[in-house]
């Protein structure tokens, strides 16, 4: 790498890419050419067509001297022996005219980047489209686990221009020397493709139509010195500074114009009208519903608003009113208004037009109201407490008494069972000396007795006193016996009385997944089992749930088990991502700047080395503790993005946001917490002290198609978390004395 404005290319033409050179240009580009084909990383068409090109004249230059061609000045200039025509000058020129490009970039050659070893810098570049069509980019780079670019790709519209910010992590040098002279060997390229019209940017553009991609530029990378000044430096801020500010704005919702068209006074009348209908009456109990009316008929006026705008009122440049359906004809079954001159017969076309869309969206939104619920019927264990930690502890101290040692390998086979198929599991997968009652009556004093310590899983209280504050009718369905059941939530307090019906699966024929304990409470409820909304843990209870004809959300008590839940109607990490408004229930109201408050919890020790991603690969570095020293904790809370305070003993406190989980982008195979401080450390700090308080949920984890998206997700958790912890109830928790002591 250099540490300067200006990086030399290699002058054998064998770096990383090579360059491809234009013969007219540079006489010596042949070779140079093809040994550029041979090594790029990145093959493409680009590259093949130009090694083509280089042969190609060659091939004519050795044919015209052979027929006597000395060029324009040449005895034999105006003469041609041989009866075959050769190509003329200007179409053999032509081939070798480098094909014009479709975006101008600024810089136009180079990435320049602060040299900071250890950080994760950034650059910027401009992009325009200087085409007359619109253009698809997307960047590649020799680096893909190092380097990531926002955005990855884009489609510009003829003239626009954006500004791409290209993320990177600086190696430490080795013997923390300043590499002055070393040059690096990233590259990125940026690629382009000619596009219909304005459409949504997927990559997948790139490999439908690899044929007509274009290679725009080679981009090198550039090291600039921090600390001396330089006019490329300054430029890289300006350009930084004006890429965060376009991120900025595209954050901000768009601001509601309003209609801006030929006959816009007519639309806005009736628009109103519609509006005002929708906002009084009650287009729901058409449906069977009573409830909720506000906000969904706010949906419905939202779908209005979205479909009129695009079907209708995006005609700012049209001088007629012969083109107000030109955006919709494919849409509205209505004759064209070409000719419409009439006010009032346009007022007829407009009325008629709205109240087709209107129509449209209530029969449209018909199928979800079918199935809005009106009641809740919830699993118990693994739903709302955690029954498989105590059970896990106690299995494994007793199969130790017969050499055996429980790994939860048997876990997906017991979870959701009935007491009886769960013990019969046991006895005969491990081949225990004992029959299915002996091991029942020894087994369940061992568990009455850790009854009291099992706890309510997160988000379980406030879904209770949510719904039971709404006064939804909520029944307990579990495939415990009830008196089991009853045992369990006392140590709860307040859940009992919450519930409208109790029944475990000694008071039915059969448990699940069979349906008749659904069937049962939906029948003491007084409800149709259409009308409910089941909340299970189980594959068995999923089952049972739609066995019995209820919307069934499922929330799996085991990591990596979504895929065994594809019947359910929806699949959420844990109860904290429930979102009730989906199924026609009242939604919570406690969520702030994005962020859900929960009840602080405490973890702390020394610092250890991780995985080593964190800096290296995303440019994040992550602070980890080993996750012996708090394995409850980790069973205890769902996988997910936290947040809260980090405090170390003689360094200060610090916002910071974490991650639960298993990172299915690398596909961890144990459960990890990673500490993501949000301050700028000179050195290390292993082995010292970290104490974390955890007082805020953002999101569930996820998967991510790419690195790129991935980081760019953290940092967006990043701004999140580091915005709420400057409200007061947040703030407040800086000053505990635990992250001192």
């Amino acid at each position: 790498m250099t540490m300067t404005t200006e990086e030399k290319p290699a002058s054998d033409g064998r770096g990383g890419w090579g360059f491809f050179k234009i013969p007219f240009r540079n006489s010596s580009g042949r070779g140079n050419a093809a040994s550029s084909a041979a090594t790029s990383p990145f093959p493409s068409s680009s590259s093949s067509s130009t090694s083509s090109h280089l042969h190609n004249h060659h091939h004519h230059h050795h044919h015209h001297h052979q027929l006597g061609y000395n060029g324009p000045h040449g005895d034999g200039s105006g003469q041609n022996q041989n009866p075959t025509p050769s190509p003329s000058v200007s179409s053999v020129a032509k081939s070798f005219l480098p094909r014009k490009r479709r975006l101008k970039l600024d810089p136009s050659e180079k990435l320049y980047f602060p040299y900071e070893p250890g950080k994760q810098v950034r650059s910027a570049i401009k992009i325009k489209n200087t085409s007359k069509s619109h253009v698809a980019f997307k960047f590649q780079t020799t680096a893909p686990k190092s380097c990531f670019m926002r955005p990855p790709g884009a489609i510009l519209a003829p003239g626009e221009t954006i500004i791409a910010t290209v993320f990177k992590f600086v190696e430490p040098p080795e013997n923390n020397e300043k590499p002055m002279d070393q040059k690096s060997r990233v590259k990125f390229k940026i690629m382009s493709l000619k596009v219909k019209g304005p459409m949504d940017y997927v990559p997948e553009l790139f490999d439908e139509q690899k044929d007509d991609v274009s290679k725009e530029q080679i981009l090198r990378v550039i090291f600039l010195d921090p600390e001396r000044p330089n006019p490329a430096l300054e430029k890289l801020k300006r350009q930084l500074a004006e890429a965060d500010a376009a991120v900025e704005e595209r954050k901000k919702p768009p601001e509601e114009t309003g209609p801006k068209m030929i006959g816009e006074g007519l639309v806005i009348d009736e628009w109103v009208r519609v509006t005002l209908l929708l906002s009084t009456q009650n287009p729901i109990r058409m449906f069977g519903r009573t409830g909720y009316q506000e906000s969904l008929n706010q949906k419905m006026l939202k779908r209005i608003n979205q479909i009129l705008r695009v079907q209708l009122l995006n005609l700012s440049s049209s001088s007629s009113s012969s083109s107000l359906l030109s955006a919709s004809s494919s849409f509205l079954p209505l004759n064209s208004l070409t000719g419409v001159d009439d006010p009032s017969q346009l007022r007829t076309k407009i009325v008629r037009i709205v109240n087709f869309t209107y129509s449209i969206i209530i029969m449209s939104m018909s199928n979800s109201l079918k199935k809005l619920s009106s009641c809740v019927l919830i699993d118990l264990d693994g739903t709302l407490i955690n029954t498989d930690g105590v059970v896990s502890d106690i299995l494994r101290k007793y199969l130790s008494k017969y050499g055996k040692q429980w790994d939860g390998r048997e876990a997906l086979k017991i979870v959701g069972k009935t007491p009886l198929e769960a013990a019969t599991t046991i006895v005969e997968d491990y081949g225990l000396p004992c029959g299915v009652d002996e091991f029942n009556s020894e087994f369940y004093p061992l568990f009455s007795a850790q009854m009291d310590k099992i706890k309510s899983l997160p988000g379980a209280n406030r879904l209770i006193r949510h719904l039971n504050g709404h006064g939804v009718p909520m029944a307990l369905a579990s495939n415990s016996s009830r008196a089991n059941i009853e045992s369990k939530i006392s140590y709860h307090q307040g859940w009992k009385d919450c519930f409208s019906v109790i029944i475990g699966s000694d008071e039915v024929s059969k448990g699940k997944p069979s349906p008749d304990l659904f069937l049962e409470a939906a029948r003491k409820l007084n409800k149709d089992p259409g009308e409910c909304l089941v909340i299970e843990d189980s594959v068995p209870g999923v089952l049972a749930g739609k066995a019995a004809g209820a919307t069934v959300i499922a929330v799996p008590s085991l990591p990596k088990q979504t895929h065994l839940y594809t019947s359910a109607d929806e699949v959420i990490n844990s109860l904290l991502d429930l979102k009730p408004e989906k199924w026609g229930l009242p939604p919570f109201q406690d969520w702030i700047e994005n962020t859900l408050p929960i009840d602080p919890w405490r973890i702390g020790g020394p610092v250890i080395k991780g995985f080593g991603r964190g800096s290296k690969v995303l440019g994040i570095p992550t602070a980890n503790l080993s996750t012996k020293d708090y394995a409850e904790e980790l069973v205890e809370h769902p996988s997910g993005v936290y947040f809260g305070w980090a405090g170390l003993a003689t360094r200060g406190v610090f916002k910071m946001v974490m991650s639960i989980g298993w990172n299915p982008y690398f596909n961890n195979t144990e459960k990890t917490i990673e500490p993501w401080l949000l301050h700028d450390f000179t050195e290390d700090f292993y082995g010292e002290e970290l104490r974390l308080i955890i007082v805020g949920y953002i999101r569930p984890e996820a998967n991510f198609p790419s690195l790129e998206s991935l980081v760019a997700k953290i940092h967006e958790d990043r701004e999140v978390a580091e915005k709420a912890l400057d409200l007061p109830s947040y703030a407040k928790f800086k000053d505990d004395p635990y992250l001192t002591k």
